[in-house]
């Protein structure tokens, strides 16, 4: 069973790529639409997935603890 230092690592190594993930996906959102005028909606569906699935989350563990 791990110990907690190794649960931290794993969770802040998650939060930094998960930031990461989601300004280079914002990146090429805006790229697309400066090169070819038209949004990206798949891209921009994976961004509001991702933001609600972190809020769900939050609220979730939040009620837990």
């Amino acid at each position: 069973m791990p110990d907690e230092r190794f649960l931290m690592h794993q969770l802040k190594s998650m939060k930094i790529a998960i930031r990461v993930g989601a300004v280079l996906l914002g990146g090429l959102i805006y790229y697309r639409y400066f090169t070819t005028r038209q949004w990206d909606w798949q891209l921009i569906l994976v961004i509001a997935v991702m933001g609600i699935v972190k809020m769900t989350a939050l609220f979730y563990f939040k009620r837990m603890n």
